[in-house]
Order: C-alpha cells, then sequence, then structure tokens
C-alpha cells in the first residue's frame, strides 16, 4: 500500500510547482500573463481570480496565494492516489485474468 502515498506524494509536488514557479516569475516580472492552459494545471487559481486582487493589504494577497497553492496541492495528491488505486486495480487483474 506504499504505491498509493508515493503517487500522492509526487503528484502534491507537482501539483505545487507550478503555482509556486509561475507566482515566482510574475512577482519577478518575467510572465505578465496567465498561460490559457494554466487553468488545468492550477484549478485553485479560480480563488484568486474571483478576488480580483481587491486586497488592500499585501499579507492577505500572500495568505489568499498560499490557500491557492496549498489547495491545489491536496487536490492533485487526490488526483495521484485516486489514478494509482486504478492503476494498480488494472495490473492486479491483468495478472489474475478476468474473473468468471
Amino acid at each position: 500500500m506504499k504505491r498509493p502515498a508515493r503517487w500522492g506524494a509526487a503528484s502534491a509536488l507537482v501539483g505545487s510547482i507550478f503555482p509556486i514557479l509561475y507566482l515566482s516569475l510574475y512577482d519577478a516580472g518575467i510572465v505578465h500573463r496567465f498561460p490559457d492552459w494554466g487553468s488545468y494545471v492550477w484549478p485553485t487559481s479560480i480563488g484568486l481570480m474571483a478576488t480580483d486582487g481587491h486586497e488592500t493589504e499585501r499579507f492577505l494577497v500572500l495568505e489568499i496565494e498560499a490557500i491557492s497553492v496549498v489547495l491545489n496541492a491536496l487536490l492533485w495528491f487526490i488526483v495521484g492516489m485516486l489514478l494509482s488505486l486504478l492503476v494498480s486495480r488494472f495490473a492486479s487483474e491483468r495478472k489474475t485474468g478476468p474473473e468468471a
């Protein structure tokens, strides 16, 4: 049962890399536009879009960004766990053959 946890942890890591990388590049002024495919990789960025930058304090902005990144990592953790369970199930069926 170690495989699902490993897949989940790897998925959570991947799910947190893109938002952190994007936010770093945006704050540095390198990236000015959210990529079209970005919402597939970072679906919790909708929370950032919903606030529309109307926060007045920098702390609130960082708090909302952190919540979005953590939720994205959690979402990708769940996706990784489900994928792992599906793959292991189909692999075990393939080894034993279809049940009669």
